[in-house]
């Protein structure tokens, strides 16, 4: 296709698959990311949004997937680190998220109210997922 030779062509899809993203699109989005990552693969906002994208056409564990590979490329990205992190507090994958909320703590400041909601979410299920002495 012509916009594949388009020197901003990698940014031009991850706009269409955000604006498909938006109208609900989700199959066309999902492309659109796929194929400007094709073209530049560090292309971190489109990983980002394909992660997005997939949370809601396939589920968590596809949409972990590639937030865990958009931190590879991107490990300052907090916004990806913040939904890794929300995922992982979903699928009970405690320990996990405890490392993401570290370093997410160590890119905002701690007192940062996002922080501070993921750090009492892992606290809760942390109680929960700890038997109880004496029961």
């Amino acid at each position: 296709e012509g916009l594949r030779a388009t020197p901003g062509a990698p940014q031009l899809l991850h706009l269409r698959g955000s604006s498909l993203f938006v109208l609900g699109r989700l199959q066309e989005a999902e492309s659109c990311f796929r194929e400007a990552l094709h073209i530049k693969p560090d292309l971190a906002l489109a990983r980002l949004n394909l992660a997005s994208c997939l949370l809601q056409s396939t589920g968590r564990p596809a949409a972990i997937a590639t937030l865990e590979e958009t931190l590879r490329t991107a490990p300052e990205m907090h916004q990806a680190r913040l939904l890794l992190t929300s995922l992982l507090l979903d699928e009970s994958r405690l320990t996990e998220a405890a490392v993401q909320l570290q370093a997410f703590k160590k890119m905002l400041n701690p007192d940062h109210p996002e922080v501070a909601k993921l750090h009492s979410r892992l606290t809760v299920q942390q109680s929960q997922a700890t038997p109880s002495n004496g029961k």
